[in-house]
């Protein structure tokens, strides 16, 4: 996977992403700081992504979901769950916080639920 970053929010049938939308209801601060992590995300290649220490294969998930974490101070950390699909890193879940205590778990099945969704309707 030498290829360039390219970032999607997962998006319905009718194009609402809850993802934008959750992120639009953060304190500017953190739409910022989400935004510029993005930002270096697309400036790195897929194997550059996975030698840093905010991409790794979310375990426990019997469906090949990826995280994606926005380390910061401040309490602005946030993890995505995503799939990797076409050679775009589809987001499908963003929350605040870690992903440790189960947390990340407890996402899972919707995750898993947009990636099928999202392939289905970009075969």
């Amino acid at each position: 996977m030498d290829f360039r970053v390219e970032i999607e929010y997962w998006e319905d049938v009718d194009g609402i992403s809850p993802i934008v939308q959750f992120i639009r209801e953060r304190p500017l601060e953190h739409q910022v700081r989400i935004k510029k992590r993005n930002d270096h995300f697309r400036n790195l290649t897929f194997q550059q992504l996975r030698n840093t220490p905010f991409f790794e294969l979310a375990t426990g998930a019997k469906h090949p979901l990826w995280e994606l974490k926005y380390l910061a101070s401040k309490g602005m950390n946030y993890r995505a769950l995503c799939i990797i699909h076409k050679n775009i890193l589809v987001v499908l879940v963003v929350f605040k916080g870690s992903g440790s205590g189960g947390r990340l778990q407890k996402y899972f099945p919707q995750a898993i639920q947009r990636a099928e969704e999202w392939k289905q309707r970009h075969p």
